[in-house]
């Protein structure tokens, strides 16, 4: 995407009455804001947020998604996540991507105390496959709290 905006908002619900093993939740927050400074600088803004309820195993809970931090690793009841992607156009199918972020992940409702507060900075290109559809190819290197993690994406990296 280049402009425009998406939100969203669900709730997952899983019952003993229909067959889990465990009454729990999941409700999902994420929205992706794209707005066009010029035919070549396209900034945009990623807010996204879980929270967990009920009883969840421990693969389910909510974690910090971003970058260049392991997946799972940063988990809570509650996550909260924003990221910005700076895409600059250089050449006619060519476009460089930075991008930075930052997200927390809240073990207790009672206590909004922060547990878990994680980071991501990167930088990336993106070519562009097919003209006609805006299908772009790219190649991210991010960085962690930890360590460094190299991403291939089709279409977007959101």
């Amino acid at each position: 995407p280049t402009a425009g905006a998406i939100i969203h908002l669900s709730y997952d619900q899983n019952l003993q009455i229909l067959g889990s093993n465990r009454d729990w939740g999941t409700l999902n927050y994420f929205s992706h804001f794209y707005y066009p400074v010029n035919d070549y600088w396209i900034p945009s803004l990623r807010l996204a947020s879980q929270l967990s309820t009920g009883d969840p195993s421990f693969y389910a809970f909510p974690y910090v998604e971003l970058r260049g931090v392991p997946a799972l690793r940063y988990q809570g009841r509650l996550t909260i996540v924003a990221e910005t992607e700076q895409t600059i156009g250089f050449a006619k199918r060519w476009d460089a991507v930075a991008f930075t972020g930052i997200g927390a992940a809240f073990k207790s409702l009672e206590n909004l105390k922060n547990d878990d507060l994680v980071w991501n900075v990167g930088v990336g290109a993106r070519y562009l496959a097919s003209e006609s559809l805006g299908v772009k190819l790219g190649a991210d290197i991010a960085r962690g709290p930890e360590d460094y993690a190299f991403y291939i994406s089709i279409g977007s990296a959101w």
